[in-house]
C-alpha cells in the first residue's frame, strides 16, 4: 500500500509531463492588416463676399477666405462659377437693377477667379492638406458701376467648387 501513492505520485508527473509537452507545440500564420485612405475635401468655410455700402466715387474692394480641408497626398482645385449672369467674366449683382462685380485670386485685381475653362480666368490648385489650407478671394466694384447704379439691395450667388 505504500507504493500506491508513490506510483500514483508518478502517474501525475508523466501527465504532467506529457501535458507539458503538448503546450510547448505552435503554429504561426501569418495575420494581414490593412486600410484604405479615401481622398476626400471638405469646404470648412466659403465667405460672404461683402461690399457694404457702396462710395461711387471710388473702385470698391473687398475680400474674404475660402478654407478647405483635405486628405494628403493629392492635388485640389478650387473654382468659381459665373454665378447667376452665368458668365464669369461678367459678373453681376442683381437687385433694383443689375450691378457688375469681379472675383480675383490676386491682390492686385487682375487675375479672375473662375474656372479656367474659358482660357481667360484661373482656377486655384494646391495639395491636399492635413491641415486646413486656404485661398483669399478678392471683390471689385468699379466706379463707374457704383456711380451709375440703381439705389438698393443687390445680391449674387456663387457656386465654390473644389476638385480633387
Amino acid at each position: 500500500m505504500k507504493h500506491l501513492p508513490l506510483y500514483r505520485r508518478s502517474l501525475l508527473v508523466a501527465a504532467g509531463v506529457l501535458l507539458s509537452s503538448a503546450a510547448l507545440a505552435s503554429q504561426t500564420a501569418t495575420m494581414t492588416v490593412q486600410a484604405n485612405v479615401v481622398a476626400t475635401c471638405e469646404l470648412s468655410t466659403v465667405p460672404i463676399i461683402d461690399f457694404g455700402n457702396l462710395d461711387p466715387t471710388i473702385d470698391n474692394v473687398t475680400q474674404g477666405d475660402i478654407v478647405w480641408k483635405c486628405t494628403n497626398g493629392f492635388n485640389t482645385v478650387i473654382k468659381l462659377d459665373g454665378g447667376g449672369s452665368g458668365n464669369i467674366l461678367a459678373r453681376t449683382m442683381t437687385g433694383a437693377g443689375t450691378l457688375p462685380y469681379q472675383l480675383y485670386t490676386d491682390s492686385t485685381r487682375t487675375q479672375v477667379f473662375g474656372d479656367d475653362v474659358d482660357g481667360s480666368s484661373a482656377a486655384v490648385s494646391g495639395v491636399g492638406y492635413a491641415t486646413s489650407g486656404n485661398v483669399t478671394v478678392y471683390g471689385r466694384v468699379l466706379q463707374a458701376d457704383a456711380a451709375t447704379a440703381v439705389a438698393g439691395a443687390y445680391g449674387d450667388l456663387v457656386n465654390v467648387t473644389i476638385v480633387f
